[in-house]
């Protein structure tokens, strides 16, 4: 969560990009543009972030499953505390 927080506030930069837009850094570097941000990101993300793990656990052979199985499930606690680091530290870092 806490990187695809990070990815999702930079789309809003590489569509200025690919505009010839500048500033670069619009809404989405705002306190109020990063927490919805993070909040859609959250709401929308956790479900894509478990099916990327149970695809993730399906390629492995039974030994690297051994070493290299994660678990599938992901709280919210751990998507919200992932969401909310990743935005606002995106936030303070691009400020």
């Amino acid at each position: 969560m806490f990187v695809l927080t990070q990815i999702t506030m930079d789309l809003e930069v590489l569509m200025r990009l690919m505009l010839g837009a500048f500033p670069l850094h619009g809404f989405t570097n705002t306190i109020l543009g990063a927490t919805a941000v993070l909040a859609v990101t959250i709401v929308l993300g956790k479900p894509v972030c478990e099916w990327a793990l149970h695809w993730w656990n399906r390629k492995l052979s039974p030994a690297q499953s051994r070493w290299l199985r994660v678990s599938e499930g992901i709280s919210w606690t751990a998507a919200c505390l992932g969401g909310i680091s990743g935005g606002f530290s995106h936030f303070v870092l691009d400020a």
